[in-house]
């Protein structure tokens, strides 16, 4: 006898006929460089508009399916849909429903340890969008993720308790979520979001500078004027280089969200209105944005595992490795996405040195960390254990780059 299918199993034959076709299309578009325009265009008008079409549809069921049961979180998870074995139709994510509650994280780092790229399969995971301690998304604070640097002084928190209080009933029992990357990177990552944002000092400016994030490379000029200068206006009782302050910034980052805040007694006030301001889960940068899918995947299930609680929509477990492919993956279809989007457009991070100083500095300073958190109690703690190989990784990179800049004289 017929069974009518559901709307869910609608949407979802909808939602495979979308992912098909934009396989078409993505799998066109590689073509494109190599035929004429003439017949290129004969070949994908068709399917583009049957994109358009399914895309359309698609769209109008799910409106259908959310209406009628506008109240299920569950109903919500479908933005992102599981087309089974194990692939999966990646989708734009919506606001938090103004009555929803649900269990919230803290996406936290230095600045520029990749925590775009990290918030984009956040939302391929949960729905949602994510949201910033600046609110330069303009999502407001009613979101199930914040991304921070606290208590960098990159993030808007450091203004006090007047800054930080608005956010904490919501997010006093939420999940943090710690990103470390390379100090080598993530500081020449940082110094280009600046450069961006044209070193802007106020919130207006960095925000009328949002559109251009994410689009080129800092010049090397720019980089090396910045990495020496003592900045007095910012730092007027340091005399050190920038690049100095910044590589102790990026430690006391990682040791402050390790304690818990419990190292810095004036930002750790911040850490006494949660229940628990350490780590759930600390991820690696590197490995979360390996071209190893395997390598991908595992840290993606590690950050899955640290988010996932009662009452949060997830994607399914069968779909997860999909989300963070996908997520790789939108770089060939979206502008800004993540680091990528900077790439051959001004001059290489690669190229953008250090001094042997400065590089010392860093070895001293993962090395004082490994002193810290390979003993005592922290040998069977998950996120220390985590930590200390990422640490291991950057010593063996840094001091190889150290060891080239001695004997050129850099």
């Amino acid at each position: 006898m017929y069974q009518p299918l559901s709307q869910k199993e609608v949407i979802a034959t909808q939602a495979k006929k979308i992912y098909e076709l934009e396989q078409t299309l993505a799998a066109a578009k590689v073509r494109n460089h190599h035929q004429p325009r003439w017949q290129t265009y004969q070949e994908d008008k068709s399917t583009t508009d049957r994109f358009l079409a399914c895309t359309l549809a698609f769209m109008a069921l799910s409106a259908v399916l959310l209406l009628s049961d506008h109240s299920s979180l569950t109903a919500l998870r479908t933005l992102s849909i599981n087309l089974g074995g194990g692939q999966c139709l990646w989708t734009k994510a919506v606001s938090l429903p103004a009555d929803a509650d649900v269990p919230r994280t803290l996406l936290v780092s230095y600045p520029g340890s990749g925590k775009r790229y990290v918030w984009r399969a956040v939302e391929g995971l949960t729905g949602f969008r994510v949201g910033d301690d600046w609110d330069h998304s303009e999502f407001g604070k009613h979101v199930a993720t914040i991304k921070t640097s606290y208590p960098h002084m990159e993030s808007d928190w450091n203004d006090g308790r007047s800054a930080w209080e608005p956010w904490v009933d919501d997010f006093a029992n939420a999940s943090v979520v710690y990103v470390i990357r390379s100090p080598r990177n993530a500081i020449v990552n940082y110094y280009s979001m600046k450069q961006e944002l044209a070193l802007a000092q106020s919130w207006d400016s960095a925000h009328s500078r949002v559109g251009a994030t994410y689009t080129y490379q800092a010049r090397i000029a720019g980089w090396l004027q910045w990495r020496d200068d003592d900045q007095p206006d910012l730092y007027p009782l340091e005399n050190r280089d920038r690049a100095l302050i910044e590589i102790e910034e990026w430690s006391k980052n990682i040791d402050f969200w390790m304690n818990g805040g419990s190292n810095d007694p004036e930002k750790g006030v911040l850490c006494g209105f949660m229940t628990d301001c350490k780590p759930t889960v600390m991820l690696q940068f590197e490995k979360l944005f390996s071209n190893d899918n395997l390598i991908s995947e595992a840290e993606f299930d590690r950050m899955s595992q640290g988010m996932e609680r009662p009452g949060l929509p997830i994607i399914e477990q069968e779909a997860r490795h999909c989300v963070i492919r996908q997520t790789k993956g939108k770089k060939k279809w979206a502008n800004q996405w993540d680091d990528r989007s900077r790439l051959g457009k001004g001059d290489n991070d690669e190229d953008k040195l250090f001094t042997t100083t400065q590089l010392h500095t860093m070895i001293l300073e993962i090395q004082r960390l490994l002193n810290i958190y390979s003993v005592g109690a922290w040998v069977t703690d998950p996120n220390a254990q985590v930590l200390v190989a990422a640490l291991n990784d950057y010593l063996t990179d840094i001091t190889e780059e150290w060891n080239v800049a001695q004997s050129t004289g850099r």
